[in-house]
C-alpha cells in the first residue's frame, strides 16, 4: 500500500461505530489508529516496507507485512496492549515488550 492510502484507511477506521461489521465489532479507538500512524511514519521515515491494515473486531488496528516465507502481525489494542508476531512457519516469535516494539518490527522487517 502507499502511505497517503494507508493513512486514509487509518483514518476511515475512526469512523467505525459499535457493530461496524454486524457480527458485534467494537469501536475503533483512537489509541490503536494513532499509534499505527506513529509506527508507520517512523517506517516511512527510515524507507523500510509498509503494513497491510486492518480494522479488529476487538476495536484496535492490525499490521501486516509479508514476505516470501514469512509473515509478521501486530495488533494494537484499545486498551494500549500490543502483540507482534513473526510467523516463519511452523515457528512463531512473538513481541508483547511495549518499549521495544517498534525496534522489534524493524528488525523483523528486514529479514522478512
Amino acid at each position: 500500500m502507499i502511505f497517503d492510502d494507508i493513512i486514509k484507511a487509518l483514518h476511515v477506521f475512526l469512523n467505525f461505530k459499535e457493530n461496524w461489521d454486524g457480527q458485534g465489532a467494537k469501536a475503533i479507538g483512537c489509541y490503536p489508529v494513532m499509534m499505527a500512524e506513529e509506527l508507520i511514519r517512523i517506517l516511512r521515515k527510515e524507507s523500510l516496507e509498509l503494513p497491510f491494515v486492518q480494522a479488529t473486531n476487538s476495536g484496535g488496528v492490525q499490521l501486516q507485512w509479508r514476505g516470501d516465507y514469512s509473515e509478521i502481525l501486530m495488533e494494537i489494542m484499545p486498551g494500549g496492549q500490543m502483540v507482534c508476531d513473526l510467523i516463519r512457519d511452523p515457528i512463531r516469535y512473538s513481541s508483547y515488550d511495549k518499549e521495544d516494539i517498534q525496534n522489534t518490527i524493524k528488525e523483523w522487517i528486514k529479514v522478512l
